[in-house]
């Protein structure tokens, strides 16, 4: 499935010379209600994103902002990583290979961020973790003014998401001690799990996960309110959702949790 917004072409941005100082709100052609059930249903999603630059940088620090540019998440978060790198990096794909261009000794985060005034810089790739997509906003800076020679172009693709797994893989547990045996969530930077759950039972552990140095439990403390408590060695910490709604009503809901350097994410 493929949603267009209004917002495909490539698009020059100059003039702005302010971290995040431009801004582009995009347009689907889906109502969000209908983006967020299909990315709910697909089994993968993916947003091509790129930024063409000429003395334009990206994602390096400018001082008082986190960056010069960042897009903004579904759930209305600002994003700072690039197309082909992963959530909490603040980097493009070329980093990850250490192969950004820059002068020799820097470390630079996008090939843009060298800053160099050459044609045919640019940092590309795709945008895969499907909790965050579609795009919602693009936030440039550092192109100077209308009458120097910086500039920057973004294109951004449509969202395309593949697969319904609505109904794959689904587990029956019948007696309260049934469990389900799945590879351990190790204590690294960065982890999300996501599943739909449905029941008519009050309280119970949806996920647990123990190791040497961590802890990650989801669970259903009552009917609408879950849990999600995590320990990676700087002690234990508590997210809690509350719901106006009932989560035992035997209907399907979906779960997302997520933690990486910067924060903890909780949503249903």
């Amino acid at each position: 499935t493929e949603v267009g917004h209004d917002s495909m072409a490539p698009t020059l941005v100059n003039g702005y010379p302010g971290a995040g100082s431009y801004l582009r709100t995009i347009s689907y052609e889906m109502d969000m209600e209908q983006i967020d059930e299909l990315i709910a249903r697909a089994q993968s999603c993916e947003q091509y994103i790129k930024y063409e630059c000429y003395q334009s940088r990206l994602l390096s620090n400018p001082g008082s902002d986190p960056s010069w540019g960042w897009w903004v998440s579904r759930s209305n978060l600002s994003m700072d990583y690039w197309g082909g790198s992963y959530p909490g990096s603040g980097a493009c794909a070329c980093a990850q290979l250490n192969e950004c261009q820059g002068l020799p000794g820097n470390t630079n985060p996008c090939n843009c961020d060298a800053g160099f005034a050459l044609d045919g810089v640019f940092d590309d790739g795709f945008l895969t973790h499907k909790e965050h997509l579609p795009v919602l906003e693009l936030r440039f800076g550092d192109t100077g003014t209308a009458h120097d020679q910086k500039w920057g172009v973004h294109t951004l693709g449509p969202l395309r998401c593949t697969s319904d797994n609505l109904f794959d893989n689904v587990v029956t547990f019948h007696e309260a001690h049934e469990t389900i045996a799945l590879p351990t969530l190790g204590g690294t930077p960065s982890s999300d799990v996501r599943f739909q759950f449905k029941t008519k039972q009050s309280t119970g552990n949806l996920l647990q996960s123990t190791g040497n140095e961590h802890f990650v439990e989801i669970k259903l403390v009552s009917g609408n309110t879950i849990h999600f408590r995590f320990s990676v060695g700087s002690g234990m910490q508590t997210l809690e959702k509350v719901t106006a709604y009932p989560l035992n009503d035997d209907n399907w809901h979906t779960l997302y949790v997520e933690r990486n350097r910067k924060q903890a994410i909780l949503q249903l």
